[in-house]
């Protein structure tokens, strides 16, 4: 009493010349994506890199204040009215050691205080009223 089944067996023949990819729609919406996503992150990036171009400048600011403290103390007032790395160099000593285009410039004070511009090839400016740190 036993009843027999017979089991047929499924094969799947190989089928050449059909290849599976990306779909047109498929493509333009992940470039879309990447679109939408690189104009939200560029210009976060270009703020970025501005910040920290103008705190390369802060700190090269920051050394240059100690060679002017140290010329107070020698001469009484700061040094004012330097223009260029060279003058800066040769009136109160201070040496950078980048050799970038970055222009330095000690502005006018009365002697107990001056100003520090300094702008870089970039066109990324930072002016420093010294000895407060403050900007201008």
């Amino acid at each position: 009493m036993g009843i027999e089944t017979e089991t047929e067996t499924v094969v799947r023949q190989p089928t050449f010349g059909l290849a599976r990819g990306f779909t047109l729609l498929e493509v333009l919406v992940v470039v879309g994506i990447i679109a939408m996503l690189s104009s939200i992150a560029w210009p976060q990036w270009q703020r970025h890199v501005a910040s920290s171009q103008q705190a390369v400048l802060v700190a090269n600011i920051h050394s240059m204040s100690f060679f002017q403290e140290s010329y107070k103390l020698r001469h009484g007032t700061y040094a004012v009215g330097l223009a260029g790395r060279d003058e800066i160099s040769s009136t109160i000593g201070w040496v950078i050691e980048s050799e970038d285009d970055t222009v330095y410039e000690v502005q006018e004070g009365d002697g107990s205080f001056y100003q520090v511009v300094a702008i870089d090839s970039d066109g990324v400016s930072v002016c420093l009223h010294m000895p407060s740190r403050q900007q201008c």
